[in-house]
C-alpha cells in the first residue's frame, strides 16, 4: 500500500505543483482545502476551516495519513486566531503567534497517530532557492552589503509576525509586508513610484523575502513565482533577494526566463539571525 499524504492546500500557485509531485513520487494524496480554492475541480477535496479547530484535528487524525504537508499560504482571520489560541492554550502576544498556533494544531493532529509533519521542500527540493545570483541580469545584482541589509529588513518584519518581505530604496526601508501579502506589497511600491515618492528609474529598489525567525519550514514557506517577477518589473523593483535554502521558486523555469526578459535580478542569500 502506498504511503498516504494529507495535503493541506492553502492559497497560491504552488499547490498544483505539489499535488503532481506527490503523486509522481508514489504518494496517495488526500486533499484538504483551507483556502476555498476554485481550481481543484475533479479532485476529491475535503473542506476544512480553522474556525472549527477540533473538527479539523479530528478529520486529519481520521484520514489514515502517514504524513501531513501544508502547501501554500495559510491566512488566519482574527476569529480563527482566537479559536486556535483557545484550542492550543496559547495567550495573545506579538512575535510568531500564527506560526506557533499552527504548529501546535498540526502537532495535535499527528499526536498518537504516528503522522509525520513534512515540508513542501521535501516534495519539491528542486524548487528551493540556491545561494548566489541565479536569475536575471548580472548587472542588476546589488552590492553584497545591500543584499544582506535587505534580507535583514525582511527578517525584522518577520520577527513582528507581520509578513516575510520588505522593500529597500537605496539604504532605506520603505515598506514591509503586512496582511496584503507580497503581491499587495509590490502593488503599494508601484503606487509609490507612480506618485513620485520613490525613484523607480535608478535601479535601486530591492524586494527581500525570507522565513520569519523560528518559523517552521513546513508552514507557509516563502515563495516567489513569475507573478512576483512581473509585479516587481512593473513597480520598478530591479532586484529580488531571497533566503537561500528557505524560499521556494514557483514555476522555476518560467520564473527564471521572465527574470531575464524583464530585467529583474534574483539572488539567494543565507539568512542570519
Amino acid at each position: 500500500m502506498p504511503p498516504r499524504l494529507a495535503l493541506i492546500a492553502g492559497s497560491g500557485a504552488l499547490v498544483p505543483e505539489a499535488i503532481r509531485a506527490a503523486r509522481d513520487k508514489g504518494w496517495e494524496v488526500a486533499l484538504f482545502d483551507v483556502a476555498g480554492r476554485a481550481d481543484l475541480a475533479g479532485e476529491n477535496v475535503t473542506r476544512l476551516s480553522f474556525a472549527d479547530t477540533r473538527q479539523m484535528v479530528a478529520t486529519l487524525r481520521a484520514s489514515g495519513a502517514s504524513h501531513v504537508c501544508a502547501v501554500g499560504a495559510i491566512e488566519l482571520s482574527d476569529a480563527q486566531r482566537r479559536s486556535l489560541m483557545q484550542f492550543v492554550g496559547l495567550v495573545n502576544g506579538i512575535g510568531g503567534i500564527a506560526d506557533r498556533i499552527l504548529t501546535a494544531t498540526f502537532a495535535a493532529a499527528a499526536k498518537g497517530r504516528g503522522i509525520r509533519i513534512m515540508g513542501v521542500d521535501e516534495l519539491l527540493p528542486q524548487l528551493v532557492a540556491p545561494e548566489g545570483h541565479f536569475a536575471g541580469p548580472a548587472d542588476k545584482v546589488p552590492p553584497a552589503a545591500r543584499c544582506a541589509e535587505a534580507l535583514r529588513a525582511a527578517r525584522a518584519v518577520g520577527a513582528l509576525d507581520m509578513g516575510q518581505a520588505a522593500v529597500l530604496s537605496g539604504d532605506r526601508i520603505i515598506a514591509a509586508e503586512g496582511i496584503e501579502r507580497t503581491d499587495g506589497l509590490i502593488a503599494r511600491i508601484a503606487g509609490y513610484a507612480a506618485s513620485g515618492l520613490v525613484d523607480a528609474t535608478a535601479s535601486n529598489l530591492i524586494l527581500a523575502k525570507c522565513l520569519k525567525p523560528r518559523q517552521p519550514r513546513y508552514l507557509d514557506m516563502p515563495a516567489i513565482g513569475p507573478d512576483t517577477v512581473a509585479g516587481c518589473a512593473g513597480a520598478g523593483i530591479s532586484a529580488i533577494v531571497v533566503e537561500a535554502g528557505g524560499t521556494l521558486l514557483i514555476e522555476r523555469a518560467r520564473l527564471e526566463a521572465l527574470a531575464s526578459e524583464r530585467g529583474v535580478a534574483i539572488v539567494g542569500l543565507k539568512a542570519k539571525d
